[in-house]
């Protein structure tokens, strides 16, 4: 079967755009398995809390874009693609 449908399968959705709580269950993924993981603090948590926000009230449409992996309504996964200066990107929160 191919990625697209295994990811189908399992029951996960690719959404572009927030919506009510995913920021809060996007800051959550990161800072409790990146804690587990690699010991990371509360600290982290408030940067990648701040990346977030920033990429929401702050999106560049067309040319910043997110990917949210859903499953039952639960972010399993993400990646923010953040324009930055000179046509240059950056690539934030993966988190697979």
């Amino acid at each position: 079967m191919s990625l697209p449908g295994r990811i189908q399968a399992a029951g996960i959705s690719i959404h572009g755009e927030f919506e009510p709580g995913d920021l809060g269950q996007l800051v959550n993924i990161h800072g409790v398995q990146n804690h587990a993981d690699y010991g990371f603090n509360a600290i982290h948590e408030a940067y990648c809390a701040q990346i977030a926000i920033e990429f929401v009230l702050d999106r560049k449409k067309g040319r910043s874009h997110a990917w949210l992996a859903k499953q039952a309504d639960h972010i399993v996964g993400s990646v923010l693609i953040i324009e930055r200066p000179g046509n240059q990107a950056q690539l934030r929160l993966l988190f697979v």
